[in-house]
């Protein structure tokens, strides 16, 4: 009984030592990314926030601020403040996108042509500036759209122009040239770019 209760004292302990050694080590994760559900990280109106759109803009965010802070690791608080901001970001457009289908806002194929061959022009200097290759298809490739998804994009960038514009005059809402210059007087971290070479 002795040796049937040792070798099954040893078989869990086996296996105990084997699922720990294949569970990932959390506390080298980022605090916000092992936080994110597998699922949706939110619901509007029934309609999914995705955990994929948040981690891309939280990273992209991430990213941003740890270039500003000189390289140096972004800390925790930091970094949940980042990600509470990124889910009001996400939040806040579809809110806006689902508004604008309401008030049915569109953008013409003229104006979406328009603005698609203003962003291949700005996106194609950029690239020449650089030395890489600014053909139109090099230029989706670096960025990893097709070119029916970074017309999705345009559009969608629009439509929420349009509406935060229609929100804000039927609002009263207008701002002279001295409010934005004394906001950004008084905001510079806000404006602050990193260096560059």
């Amino acid at each position: 009984m002795k040796n049937r209760l040792g070798a099954v004292m040893c078989l869990l302990l086996m296996l105990a030592a084997n699922a720990q050694a294949q569970a990932p080590d959390l506390s080298a994760m980022d605090i916000v990314e092992r936080s994110v559900p597998a699922g949706p990280v939110a619901m509007i109106n029934g309609k999914p926030v995705s955990r994929e759109d948040f981690l891309a803009l939280y990273r992209q965010q991430r990213s941003a601020l740890k270039i500003m802070s000189g390289g140096a690791e972004v800390d925790e608080g930091d970094r949940v403040r980042t990600g509470v901001r990124c889910l009001g970001e996400l939040l806040q457009r579809e809110l806006l996108l689902q508004e604008a289908a309401k008030q049915n806002l569109q953008v013409s194929a003229s104006d979406l042509d328009a603005a698609y061959r203003e962003e291949m022009e700005k996106m194609g200097d950029a690239a020449a500036r650089a030395g890489q290759a600014s053909s139109e298809d090099a230029l989706l490739q670096r960025a990893g759209l097709s070119e029916t998804a970074f017309r999705d994009s345009l559009r969608e960038a629009m439509i929420l122009e349009q509406m935060r514009n229609r929100i804000a005059k039927n609002a009263g809402i207008s701002v002279s040239d001295q409010e934005i210059k004394d906001f950004y007087n008084d905001n510079p971290r806000l404006f602050a770019r990193p260096g560059g070479v």
